[in-house]
Parts: structure tokens; sequence; C-alpha cells
């Protein structure tokens, strides 16, 4: 630096907001997790640097994304909110359902995540599946997954919010 000028301050998250209709407090910067494949250290600059809302899922390079996490958050669980994914599907089985996030569960070492989405969701039946609703509402019932949603990229995504929302779901 030149002599009289202050070294610029790490980048660092300003604020803190509440997300949703939840009493979850979050970053407003998250970390996802989608190519995350073994390096531990972009997540501990992400908590260096006040990030609290971490996403990932079940399919991100075959659950190494969910390990990953897993090593790098040991001893900061309980400093941020866990967001995991999976695709459920229009005849999705709530066994079959509850068997992949418990293994979701075993690969990010924790009892729990604060919110579990359907991920990638461009299909209405996949919406109205009762399955993934009864499936949620046991998990939630049993405590792990605080909360549930919906991920999409596209296509039909509108029709499936507005259901949704319709709904009072979302």
């Amino acid at each position: 630096p030149r002599i009289g000028l202050a070294a610029k301050p790490e980048p660092r998250v300003r604020r803190y907001v509440r997300l949703g209709r939840t009493e979850l407090e979050v970053s407003d910067i998250g970390f996802g997790g989608g190519r995350l494949r073994g390096d531990e250290s972009l997540i501990a600059h992400a908590l260096d640097r006040g990030i609290t809302y971490f996403d990932t899922a079940e399919g991100y390079g075959g659950g190494k994304s969910e390990t990953t996490m897993a090593n790098a958050l040991r001893g900061h669980r309980e400093e941020v909110v866990l967001v995991s994914k999976t695709k459920a599907g229009a005849d999705e089985q709530r066994p079959a359902l509850m068997a992949r996030l418990e293994a979701t569960l075993r690969r990010l070492r924790t009892d729990r995540v604060e919110i579990y989405l359907n991920h990638a969701v461009n299909d209405l039946g996949r919406m109205q599946n009762p399955e993934w609703w009864e499936f949620a509402e046991r998990a939630k019932q049993q405590g792990k997954i605080r909360f549930t949603g919906i991920s999409g990229h596209g296509g039909r995504l509108a029709k499936c919010l507005e259901w949704g929302l319709d709904q009072d779901l979302l």
C-alpha cells in the first residue's frame, strides 16, 4: 500500500436477513456447493467472510459436495443454515425419499438440515405428488428437516410456482 493510504479491509458479509417466512437469519450472500468436489478451503474462506447460508445437493458430484461440506463445517454446524436438495419424482414414494434424506444426513454428518428442497422442479406432477408432502411433514416431525421448498431452472417452473403458491405450500 502507498504511504498514507489505509489498507482495504477484506470483503465480508455486511447484512443478515430473515429468510422468507422462516425465523432463519442468513447472510445475504450464500455459498452454493454445486461444483464443490473436495476443496474445503473454499468453505473456510466463506465462513471467514461471514457467510452462513450453505447449499448443496445429493446429486452434486454424486454426494461429494455434501461430504466436502461436512468436513469443512466441522465445528461450525450450529453457526450455519444448511440446505440440501433431492429430485423427488412424480411417482416417488415416502420410503425412498426418507432413505435419500437419511443418506444426505450421513454424508453431511448431521442430524438435520434447516431446508430440504425438491430440486430442479420443472413438472407439475412432481409438485402434486402427495408422497413428497407427507414425507416432508414426517421428516419435520422427526426433526430431520425444518423447512421445505422447491428449486428450479426454468421451463415449466412458473406453473409449478403458481400451483405451490395457490396451495399455500411455498
